[in-house]
């Protein structure tokens, strides 16, 4: 099957939508990532980075919370062909940002970093 013209305007403007919302959804998952964060920072001594036993599985499950945020799905505007606004969903790779979100909140290390 050939892609038209057309075919290559709507990609076009998907990834010109996709980019514009890169910022917005980079914030909203650091702020879901930081309510996380909040709840289980005082579990860990970061002097030297302990953690009570009666701890691992609280702080476990939020640091698995935090690194399903690496593939994030953003919902933002987009504009249609006839000038009507609609939500689309943007999905975005943010394993750098949060391996390095949890390195530098949790003192935990994760993946090839």
């Amino acid at each position: 099957m050939r892609e038209t013209e057309t075919d290559f305007k709507i990609g076009d403007d998907f990834q010109t939508d996709w980019q514009y919302h890169h910022d917005d959804a980079l914030a909203e998952m650091r702020e879901h990532a930081h309510c996380i964060t909040q709840k289980i920072e005082h579990h860990i001594n970061q002097n030297c980075l302990t953690l009570e036993i009666d701890n691992i599985d609280v702080v476990y499950k939020a640091i698995e919370q935090i690194k399903e945020l690496s593939w994030y799905q953003y919902k933002g505007d987009r504009e249609g062909r006839w000038n009507e606004i609609y939500q689309d969903e943007f999905d975005y790779n943010f394993k750098d940002e949060v391996t390095d979100l949890l390195a530098d909140e949790l003192g935990y290390t994760w993946g090839d970093k």
